[in-house]
């Protein structure tokens, strides 16, 4: 069981390169902004919901979240 130290947080830049890779993600985030939902959000969403749970999901949002801090893109 992974703690809560090990649980990156939400980061909008590393997840729209992530869901940019993955045909699921992508086809999940265009559903929830045609209901109306904005990026954002739909990135949260995408997040909780799926990446949190999906432990190569989330190995691969930590090498990007990690990335994008060494080139010092945080946002």
């Amino acid at each position: 069981m992974r703690g809560l130290l090990d649980t990156p947080l939400f980061n909008l830049s590393a997840m729209k390169e992530l869901v940019k890779e993955d045909a699921l993600y992508c086809l999940v985030a265009k559903d929830l902004q045609n209901r109306g939902h904005s990026e954002e959000y739909a990135m949260e969403i995408i997040f909780n919901s799926y990446i949190l749970d999906d432990l190569d999901s989330l190995a691969i949002y930590k090498n990007l979240l990690s990335y994008k801090n060494e080139k010092g893109n945080n946002k």
